[in-house]
């Protein structure tokens, strides 16, 4: 039997959105950063929203890949989320990947990844269809999606209509892929390390506090970056005294 201790799925997820809120929140500017409130994360700053779909990859599983159904599950998510008007239709829309080894974008990922034009949004559209649609026939009586896979035919259908081009583009020109290969941890540290004002010597004291002081509010957690820092710097002394005493 295996002495690993495995953490189920869900809990994993969400101690990763917490982490990386906390990775949002190192930062000089004022910023709200919330977790499941308008997406996974999500970054409140100057009246601009930044919405973060983190997904962690443990596995040979690649959800950067063309046909990966988590891929386009988020997209679809993105989608719904801008026709109901839960997020404004300028939203930057982040797609966050941290794993273990080294996963790389799909065709489809990596033509989106460049479209920041309608002209190149719409053909990116029209490449990813291609891409995945390229078995297509002429014939209106013919479904050209019935062999897609289950775990994401609906989702493909509702991106593909023609009647959401607009705002699908939209959401491709402003959908940036962020890919952490085995090296999350340590940029999460190298941004806190690199924050102006804090002793090197006490960096990992002061970065396991923050973690411990992270706040909770209605299931939802919110921080803002204000007051955190205030609070943070208010305790700085204390904490650094507890740590000339332990050495």
């Amino acid at each position: 039997m295996s002495n690993k201790t495995l953490v189920p799925d869900k809990l994993h997820g969400y101690l990763l959105q917490v982490i990386h809120m906390l990775y949002e929140l190192i930062s000089v500017d004022d910023r709200v950063v919330s977790v499941e409130k308008l997406d996974d994360v999500a970054v409140e700053i100057d009246g601009k929203v930044i919405a973060e779909q983190l997904k962690s990859v443990t596995s040979a599983n690649n959800p950067i890949a063309n046909r990966a159904s988590v891929f386009w599950k988020t997209l679809y998510n993105w989608c719904t989320y801008i026709e109901d008007g839960s997020l404004p239709s300028d939203a930057i829309l982040r797609f966050v990947v941290v794993s273990n080894s080294t996963v790389t974008p799909g065709s489809i990922q990596k033509i989106f990844m460049d479209a920041h034009s309608d002209d190149a949004a719409q053909k990116a559209l029209t490449y990813a269809k291609n891409t995945i649609l390229h078995t297509a026939t002429e014939d209106p009586n013919v479904d050209v999606y019935a062999t897609l896979p289950d775990s994401y035919r609906d989702y493909i259908r509702y991106l593909f209509d023609d009647t959401r081009s607009q705002i699908v583009c939209g959401i491709i020109k402003s959908m940036e892929i962020e890919i952490h290969n085995d090296t999350y941890n340590e940029n999460l540290l190298h941004r806190f390390s690199n924050q102006p004002g804090l002793p090197p010597e006490y960096i990992d004291l002061l970065l396991t506090d923050m973690y411990a002081r992270l706040g909770y509010a209605d299931g939802v957690v919110i921080y803002k970056r204000k007051y955190a820092r205030l609070h943070f710097l208010k305790r700085l002394p204390e904490r650094l005294d507890t740590a000339d005493k332990s050495m």
